[in-house]
């Protein structure tokens, strides 16, 4: 069985040559999971991966334009996760970058390389790989345990997230992404009972990081047993971030030191930002690992590197539904966010089903539309097309006809002249009709034009990211306005 191993690697477009090659060595008895690039990043997902694991690799490239590190500030971050977990590690390492932050680990966990000629001890790094694989065999499969609780951290007094009107739609938030809330009361009778519940019972536990609505040694605790952990810091009115400091084991997560807060924190004020930001966690955490088990599989997931990010909607009906969900898994493996009705969790058993594919239509940057010949007489089919219809400025239209559909009834759509797009209908043989429309699907995604959804460029003003800024503006007092505008004109003429 292949060894369940995370993968941290560089995002950067030219990194992904060397990404490559050293995968090549790993393909056939490792299956690398990854997080792929995103505009959001949660670091309660990325421990939950780590815990999952049964083996840590990391490339750590030099980076001659970060300091003191010299390396990926990212890719250092999961390698202490690694640390925590104490996951068996193999760790290819430029040659030129300084070896002091990696000196006590064992020779075997270390491979250093040169960039233009990674073959040149090829021999060394496949004997450290046997090595790593026997060591992680022997580490239980924790890819298929059931999907857990999520604890919610509460003192025995009082506690501002804690209340029942709070809980209670937190309760909902995580209902929505199938997840179940459960309470954990801080402190336990005895720390065994702790350790038992949060390492047996549940996923990931909820926790206050500041010290003030809990006791400051439960974060500590749980993080050092790498429970994944959604951390919480509550600002007070008026308080804003880079105003203050958390407690040294919560600042020493800090990748960026020019950001306002800690990234891996959720600041809060009341229950509207404690709900959002923990649905956009229990979003995160529903998705489902991104995997790739063999060498044709990596290619195509290094090779989607840099593309821009969008999210392809799949519409369809039953007798398309194996080339439906063979488009969904291989547009994954490419990095491409996509929903299909019939992809795992997407829709959630007694849900609002018609609320969660309506909002998926408008949300999505491309609509990929496998027209067979049941796809007139469903109402939601023709509604999605529809929908998709109406918004045809905004993104990029792909509907495909399969051979010997009747197409009449497109033409209620304004689709009539296209004939299922200037393309041809779908070719018989279900490969080539796959890579056909994952041909297209490229193609839209690296042109400029409709469906563009660029990613959101980071700001200068404050040192901190667009969230950070909002929320330290939003809560200034109404005189400060006219001082930050005349700020803000200064530093654009400069």
């Amino acid at each position: 069985m292949p060894v369940a191993t995370y993968f941290s690697h560089s995002y950067r477009v030219g990194d992904q040559k060397l990404n490559k090659a050293i995968w090549s060595h790993f393909s056939s008895d490792f299956s690398f999971f990854v997080d792929p690039p995103s505009d959001v990043t949660i670091h309660t997902h990325l421990e939950q991966m780590m815990r999952r694991c049964s083996a840590f690799v990391a490339v750590f490239n030099r980076r001659k334009d970060v300091p003191k590190l010299h390396c990926s500030p990212f890719v250092f971050y999961e390698y202490g996760l690694s640390l925590q977990a104490r996951r068996p590690k193999l760790l290819p390492i430029d040659k030129d970058l300084t070896a002091r932050r990696f000196e006590k680990l064992d020779s075997h966990e270390t491979f250093c390389f040169t960039e233009d000629n990674l073959d040149a001890h090829a021999d060394e790094l496949r004997d450290k790989i046997d090595r790593l694989k026997k060591i992680a065999s022997a580490y239980p499969d924790a890819l298929n345990r059931p999907r857990g609780r999520i604890a919610v951290a509460v003192p025995r007094g009082s506690c501002a997230y804690a209340k029942p009107n709070v809980l209670r739609r937190i309760r909902e938030a995580a209902d929505r992404h199938g997840f179940e809330i459960g309470e954990v009361k801080i402190p336990c009778e005895h720390n065994a009972d702790l350790a038992l519940e949060l390492d047996e019972e549940y996923q990931a536990v909820i926790l206050d990081v500041r010290g003030r609505d809990l006791p400051d040694w439960v974060f500590p605790y749980a993080h050092g047993r790498l429970v994944p952990t959604i951390k919480l810091a509550r600002l007070e009115p008026g308080e804003v971030l880079g105003a203050f400091t958390l407690p040294p084991i919560a600042e020493g997560l800090r990748m960026d030191p020019d950001e306002p807060g800690v990234e891996s924190v959720l600041y809060w004020r009341d229950a509207e930002d404690l709900v959002w930001s923990l649905e956009r966690v229990f979003l995160k955490m529903d998705e489902g690992q991104t995997v790739f088990k063999n060498g044709a599989e990596g290619e195509y997931y290094f090779g989607t590197i840099g593309r821009r990010p969008a999210k392809i909607f799949i519409s369809n009906q039953a007798n398309e539904n194996p080339l439906a969900g063979k488009l969904s898994r291989e547009l994954r493996l490419r990095n491409i966010k996509q929903f299909h009705y019939k992809d795992r969790n997407a829709l959630k058993s007694g849900s609002y089903w018609q609320e969660k594919i309506r909002g998926e239509v408008e949300a999505c940057d491309v609509f990929v539309a496998i027209i067979g010949k049941d796809y007139e007489r469903s109402t939601w089919s023709r509604k999605e097309l529809q929908i998709a219809r109406d918004r045809d400025s905004q993104i990029v239209l792909l509907p495909y006809a399969v051979e010997g559909t009747n197409l009449n009834f497109l033409a209620e759509h304004g689709l009539a002249n296209r004939q299922a797009s200037p393309l041809p209908p779908l070719p018989a043989e279900e490969d080539k009709a796959l890579s056909l429309i994952i041909e297209n699907v490229e193609e839209s995604l690296t042109e400029a034009g409709r469906g563009e959804n660029k990613r959101v460029s980071r700001t200068t003003m404050l040192g901190g990211s667009h969230e950070a800024v909002i929320d330290t503006i939003r809560h200034l007092s109404k005189p400060s306005w006219a001082s930050l505008s005349r700020n803000c004109r200064m530093m654009a003429s400069s």
